[in-house]
Formats: C-alpha cells, structure tokens, sequence
C-alpha cells in the first residue's frame, strides 16, 4: 500500500522548493490581488491537505473530519471574538484544544475501523458537526458569523489589517505543517508510528501501543488544519457552515491525490493546481468538479505517485541526462584530443622518426 519512505529522497526536492521559494517572494513581486488572494487560499489548502497526510502517513489511515477540525478552529476564534473580545491567539488555543479533545472522542470511536469503514465513519461524524452548527444560534445557524473588527496578533492585524500580514502567516504556517509532517519521520517516535502502520500485529507484539498510537495521530493531525480555519476566518471576515462542507472536504482530498501522497510538495502541488486552474481556465463550479474528477482519474492512472511525483521523477530523469551529456562531451573532448595528437604526431614521422614522435607528444601535453 505505501511506497518507499524515501521516494522524496529519490528524487529531488526541487519542485517543492520552487513553489516555496514562490509562495515566499510572491508578496513582493506582485501587486496582484488575484494573484495574492489565489495563492492564500491555495496555502490554506495545502495545510488543510497536510493534516490528512500526517494521518495518512504516520497512521495508513484517510480522516475525513480534518474539514470539521478546520471549522471548529474558524467557529471558536470568531465565537470568543465577538462574545468576550478575546484576543487571537487566546481563541486559537482554545480552537485547537477543543479540536484535541473532539479528535480524541472521535479516533477513539473511530480509529478500530479500517479502510473505507474509517472514511465514511469520520466524513458521517463531519457532515453531522456541521448540521449541529447550522442550527445552533451560537454559531449564527445557516447565515454564520461576521467579524467585524481587527484582531490583534501582536505583531500584526489579520483582519481588516494588512493583507501581507495574512499572507505571511499563511506562509509560516504552511512551513510549520511541513515541518510537523517531516521531523518525526526520523525520530524514535516516527518510528515506532510507521512500525505500527505498517504491521499492527507485528507492532503489538513487541510492545508497542499501536491503537492508541493511532488515536493520538488522529487528534493531532486536526492541528494543521484547525490552524488553517481559524485564519481563513479572519482573512474572509465570515464564517458559515458551508464553507466547511462535503465539497471542501473532497476537495482538499484530491488537492492531496493530484499532489502526491508521499511527499511534503504533494499538497503545495496539489493545491496549487486545484485552485489556479478553475480560475484560469474561467470554470464555473459544476465544471470544476467535473475537471477534479477527470485529472484526479488521469493522475491514478497514468502518475500514480502524483503529479508532485511525476515532476520529481521528471526533475531527476533531466539532471541524470544533462549530467550523462556533460560526461559524454567531456569524454569526447578526451577522445577527440588524443586522435589529434596521434595523427599529428603520425603525419610528422618521417627518416627520424623516433625523435619527431618523442618531440611530438611534450607539444600535445
């Protein structure tokens, strides 16, 4: 089921690099804000589709509740906001506390059932939190919430402030994200997680605690994306329940699919196809879905490793030829030199031959 650990080791690092190096300088190269607020959601995307990697690759399973975890984040900040004036980051660790505590309930629950059984069972429990919220009046029922002042962030406002300043925290977030899916690949934790994955028996029966493993993983993916609702929140000043409904949800999983499952750049390029190509290609909704589903179809069946994938592979192939061609035209150089020398040194033989050769070769050298 899993591909190789080190299929991001394989292959080069350098589309993912390039789309960072991108999200990162594009504040100051453009004044676009098209472009500005496409890029913004197309991060926000990306960290959504980390935490259904985290899961993914730490526990071999899909949650489908990472787009309730996301509107639990957007519904607490605002709540607290307008209720009792909270500050941001006082509303963002209640958001991802309760977040903690739902995921908890939930991967307890949930977590025994495998494959598809887990799927429909967190995508039901999902599509239920949102019906709780649209008929809560704490939530604003169907119409949600509207915030209607800045939130001070310390250093910057997200809300009615600077719209670099929510860019930039969608920037620090995404390299948060993929930190919290790379660094514990390599730890004694990370190991024993994969361990688990991979052979729950086998994990068993050294010791290792693999349902509750599984359960903690669960809740702590909620993380990146409760992160990420609470800022698109503050950034769109309106939160409803349908914002976090079964479309989102589908959508950050083939923002994962097309991207690639086991890569860090699989979300960015994942996400970055998604949310660009309605836009340009100027797709109504309906037609939208249409295209996700025939380019996620394309991608399994012709780039199973995702189009992340493909363009490392396509990355690699090119460096390896580029590198082949240098070594090639060094060779012949080599070998060009050399036939120069033997038939300089042949046409200057004559009656002293051996002097004339001998005095040849020092020249050539």
């Amino acid at each position: 089921m899993f591909e190789s650990e080190g299929v991001e080791r394989d292959y080069p690092r350098v589309p993912g690099l390039v789309v960072l190096v991108l999200l990162a300088v594009l504040p100051w190269i453009t004044h676009s804000e098209f472009l500005l607020e496409s890029s913004f959601l197309a991060g926000l995307a990306a960290i959504e589709a980390y935490g259904l990697q985290i899961a993914y690759k730490y526990c071999g399973i899909f949650s489908m509740f990472y787009v309730a975890s996301a509107g639990i984040g957007a519904y607490a900040v605002v709540v607290l906001a307008l209720s009792d004036n909270f500050p941001f980051w006082a509303g963002l660790i209640v958001a991802v506390g309760a977040a903690l505590i739902v995921g908890l309930i939930i991967g307890a629950v949930s977590v025994r059932c495998g494959g598809m059984y887990f799927v429909m069972v967190t995508f039901g429990l999902a599509g239920a939190l949102g019906i709780v919220a649209d008929n809560l009046n704490v939530t604003g029922g169907t119409n949600g919430l509207t915030v209607v002042q800045p939130m001070d962030l310390g250093l910057f406002s997200i809300s009615g402030g600077s719209e670099t300043a929510s860019y930039l925290a969608m920037f620090v977030l995404v390299l948060a994200s993929i930190a919290f899916l790379v660094i514990p690949r390599e730890t004694r934790i990370g190991k024993r997680l994969i361990a688990g994955r991979d052979n729950i028996q086998l994990a068993r029966s050294v010791g290792i605690r693999a349902h509750q493993q599984r359960v903690a993983v669960f809740a702590l993916s909620a993380i990146p994306t409760v992160l990420a609702g609470a800022l698109f929140a503050f950034h769109e000043y309106h939160v409803e329940p349908d914002q976090w409904g079964s479309t989102q949800a589908l959508q950050v999983f083939v923002v994962l699919i097309l991207g690639g499952l086991n890569s860090w750049s699989g979300p960015l390029i994942g996400a970055v196809i998604v949310t660009f190509l309605p836009n340009y290609l100027n797709l109504n909704p309906t037609l939208s879905q249409i295209a996700y589903g025939a380019l996620l179809i394309a991608v399994i069946i012709l780039a199973p490793v995702g189009v992340g994938g493909l363009l490392s592979k396509l990355t690699a192939s090119t460096i390896r030829v580029t590198a082949r061609t240098a070594r090639t035209g060094r060779t012949k150089t080599t070998a060009t030199a050399i036939t120069d020398a033997t038939t300089g040194g042949a046409a200057a033989i004559g009656p002293d031959s051996d002097q004339v050769a001998v005095s040849q070769v020092p020249e050539d050298e």
